[in-house]
């Protein structure tokens, strides 16, 4: 009985494992077509910086709070304005997405 308990652990542990990274994976594409229509115009394609700031090797944690801090309207100046219209259209899913996708594909 107990190795049939840990067969039927292991075989939904590689379930649950194949979902998570399919749902990872669909994340990241939105995340990668949301920075390419709104984000690359101003933060440049490699996310190195053009009008905005580089993104490029920030971390997922990260960005996710600085969009968010963007989007409650916590930052002032010329370019703050831009990102906290771009932020407030956000939801947070899409905010994962992009995070997501800057995180794993903009490096230094």
């Amino acid at each position: 009985m107990r190795q049939f308990a840990t067969l039927l652990f292991a075989v939904c542990s590689l379930v649950w494992s194949a979902n998570a990274l399919a749902d990872d994976q669909a994340l990241y594409l939105k995340g990668k077509q949301l920075y390419q229509h709104s984000c690359a115009g101003c933060h440049g394609a490699d996310g190195k910086g053009d009008i905005g700031r580089p993104l490029a090797g920030q971390e997922m944690p990260e960005l996710i709070r600085k969009i968010k801090s963007y989007k409650a309207g916590k930052h002032v100046g010329f370019n703050a304005s831009l990102m906290t219209l771009r932020a407030k259209s956000l939801s947070d899913e899409q905010i994962r997405a992009v995070a997501l996708y800057i995180s794993r594909d903009l490096k230094i």
